[in-house]
């Protein structure tokens, strides 16, 4: 069974469309951008996602992502303005197959407390700034 987010939802009851509606390279609709890795993270690779983020048309950020060889609490990566949180999250998530605590903080930064073996983000969702 699919797993849909909020902002997945809203879009289909309010506007009839899905992620699936492609639109332009400003990260809106299926045009997943590549932020750039920092502090040795990388892809996990194994034919799972590439990180990638996107904001679809109701101002929602999407997160993909499965990544791996970190040094715990760094930065994985930041989210450009505009993708960013009001405020800073703090989001649950799967790091080695245990509990790990994934954080999004409202200057950008994407971090992860848990395993360097991997940290996996999908299905991360939040309203981005205004």
């Amino acid at each position: 069974m699919a797993r849909w987010d909020i902002g997945t939802i809203m879009a289909i009851l309010i506007r009839g469309n899905t992620l699936a509606d492609s639109k332009d390279s400003s990260g809106l609709g299926t045009n997943w951008l590549d932020p750039s890795f920092q502090n040795g993270w990388v892809n996990f690779g194994s034919g799972n996602p590439n990180v990638g983020y996107l904001k679809d048309s109701l101002g929602f950020v999407h997160i993909q992502c499965v990544v791996k060889n970190c040094t715990n609490g760094t930065t994985i990566f930041t989210l450009p303005v505009g993708f960013r949180p009001m405020n800073n999250l703090i989001i649950p998530c799967v790091s080695n197959g245990a509990f790990a605590i994934l954080q999004i903080f409202s200057n950008g930064s994407v971090t992860c407390g848990g395993s360097n073996v991997y940290v996996t983000m999908d299905n991360i969702s939040f309203k981005a700034e205004q």
